[in-house]
């Protein structure tokens, strides 16, 4: 049964909320036996002055010997390291399941994000810059596990400071409790208002900023030769300056609203810090209060005060971290290319007949009353000018766009009702970029078949008229081709798509522009043996020669089939095809005889 697409990264943190929640309790735990810190400190000030006033908890009362000051001073100690020893090893069981629920989320939250993005509709992908994507997939997936697994868990960790801490003056003094209470709740109310009304805007912004310096920066090295062969370095570092300078205008405009918050927080806490001091010694002069005590809410005050600051920066830290679970789930929540989806698996012969297809993108007929029926084994010729409706009609045959009228069947079979992965699987496809990935030859061509022998690889690469290059290669077919195939020229990387998707041995074929980069006469013998697989094979090409052979061409103008038939039927109809051939042959005869001067 397939798993259901999520829609919300918090759906993957609440599947390890247990491991969460015990992290919690292990954090409250440890957290109040670190707050009776400054109590034993009252405790041992209370010793040494003389006061016989017990400000230990009950439950450590009974382990307390108050009979001498010796004695005392050893029970306390003894409680001390004890309880000491209690609150590591609770820190320790804390932060493991802390570390796990964080580890878990961060890597659920990625591969959720991958698999969903690998799988949107390519409509959706080319409207959307590659860096966005690798930004949202690598550093916002990992802000987010950041944000639910350690700035929400520290933001709990400093709230639960404090409430300890409040807990803790409210057994010494009331009075200092609810002074406490009423600076904590005002100061905390200012904090939220401040972080979620003025700061949260410009984070968002400066995630949008940072997101395109990213797309920038992949744009530019991803096509780093063509833009040294236009000598665009000062061009692309011009774009880029631009873009920095915008980030760190808003960076710095960030920076200035939090040094105005920090300047605020810290005059109230000069006003408030000395505002306690002088009630704690008030109480002390009055005698209510013994100094134990005294010194205890000194200290308690200060850890207020200091964990007020730390929710300041963990509630910052979520917010520029909880924008990262925004971003993911624009993404998550468009539907993948499988929402609309086929469940038959019809065996594919390559019989394939269309009618009356007309697809529309965007409000414009791309493709209108497409009529084509091919058999088995037919080699079929598109020809037409960009934007004529080429690649829409490769898109359609192989579901990459499932809105289109009329009927499309293949082997018998309406293609709506055909299985989307089971129909590319079944398919080759050879697209006009000639994508090749930063590995060795071979693995390149097995990418599709991983299992394909040492001589299944030789023969394909023989059929595409490759395999004496490969051997000279200094390594042959274990030779690393770089990033985007830099070390290839462009007929051999051509070859190597042709060769990865010829492996496959599928019953149909797609050939979008793919001999382009090829010489003729190495593009005639790779037809050949296509030919000879008895596979239906369809070629887009602007080069006449590389259809002239096809069983039927076909002339597409503005999304209409202008033109059909074979090469020498179409020369006879002195059409567009006619023309366009005259035209090549012309082109070519000028070639020759300028080269033979």
């Amino acid at each position: 049964m397939e798993k259901k697409p999520i829609k919300n990264v918090n759906k993957i943190a609440i599947k390890y909320l247990p491991l969460y929640a015990l992290g919690i309790i292990f954090l409250i735990a440890s957290q109040y036996l670190y707050s009776l810190i400054s109590v034993f400190i009252g405790q041992a000030i209370s010793i040494f002055s003389g006061e016989s006033e017990i400000i230990l908890p009950n439950f450590l009362q009974q382990f307390y010997d108050g009979s001498s000051s010796l004695a005392a001073i050893k029970s306390l100690c003894l409680i001390f390291i004890v309880t000491g020893i209690i609150m590591v090893i609770l820190r320790y069981i804390r932060t493991v399941f802390r570390r796990l629920f964080f580890f878990e989320v961060e890597t659920n939250v990625s591969l959720a994000f991958f698999s969903h993005a690998i799988r949107l509709p390519k409509s959706f992908i080319t409207k959307h810059s590659t860096g966005d994507i690798i930004q949202r997939n690598i550093q916002d997936s990992t802000k987010y596990s950041k944000f639910v697994g350690d700035n929400l868990f520290k933001l709990l960790h400093s709230m639960v400071s404090v409430i300890v801490v409040l807990f803790n003056i409210f057994t010494l003094s009331r009075t200092n409790f609810f002074i406490s209470l009423l600076v904590v709740a005002l100061i905390i109310s200012f904090q939220i208002f401040y972080s979620f009304v003025i700061v949260r805007k410009r984070e968002e912004k400066l995630s949008v900023m940072w997101s395109k310096m990213d797309s920038v920066n992949q744009q530019t090295f991803t096509n780093i030769m063509m833009v040294k062969s236009f000598a665009g370095e000062e061009k692309e570092l011009k774009k880029l300056s631009e873009i920095n300078l915008k980030t760190n205008k808003m960076q710095y405009d960030a920076d200035i609203i939090y040094a105005r918050y920090w300047a605020i927080i810290d005059i109230f806490s000069v006003f408030y810090n000395a505002l306690m001091t002088f009630v704690i010694g008030f109480l002390f002069v009055k005698g209510s209060i013994g100094l134990g005590i005294a010194t205890s809410l000194i200290l308690y005050n200060g850890d207020i005060i200091s964990s007020i600051d730390e929710i300041m920066d963990r509630i910052n830290a979520m917010i520029k971290n909880s924008i990262a679970g925004k971003r993911l789930n624009e993404y998550l929540q468009v539907n993948d290319d499988f929402k609309v989806d086929g469940t038959l698996m019809p065996t594919i012969d390559g019989k394939i007949e269309i009618k009356d297809l007309t697809v529309n993108l965007d409000g414009n007929d791309i493709l209108k009353n497409i009529n084509l029926s091919v058999m088995p084994g037919q080699t079929i010729g598109i020809v037409g000018k960009s934007g004529s409706g080429k690649s829409t009609l490769f898109n359609t045959l192989t579901k990459l766009i499932d809105d289109y009228e009329g009927s499309i069947k293949i082997s018998g079979v309406e293609l709506k009702n055909i299985n989307k992965q089971y129909l590319r699987n079944s398919v080759g496809v050879v697209n006009q970029d000639s994508f090749v990935f930063s590995t060795t030859v071979k693995e390149n061509i097995k990418y599709i078949c991983e299992n394909a022998s040492n001589d299944e690889i030789r023969d394909i690469t023989k059929r595409v008229c490759f395999d004496e290059d490969i051997r000279k290669f200094n390594s042959g077919y274990d030779t690393m081709v770089g990033e985007r195939g830099v070390t290839l020229s462009g007929g051999q990387k051509q070859r190597i798509s042709i060769a990865r998707t010829l492996l496959k041995n599928s019953k149909i074929l797609f050939l979008d522009d793919c001999l382009s980069a090829l010489d003729n006469n190495v593009a005639k013998q790779i037809k050949q043996n296509i030919k000879q697989s008895n596979a239906t094979c369809f070629i887009i090409s602007h080069n006449l020669l590389n259809v002239m052979d096809a069983d039927k061409i076909i002339i597409l103008n503005e999304g209409e089939i202008a033109e059909e038939g074979t090469h020498e039927e179409l020369l006879k109809n002195n059409g567009t095809y006619s023309r366009l051939w005259n035209l090549q042959q012309q082109i070519k005869e000028d070639d020759e005889n300028e080269t033979k001067n």
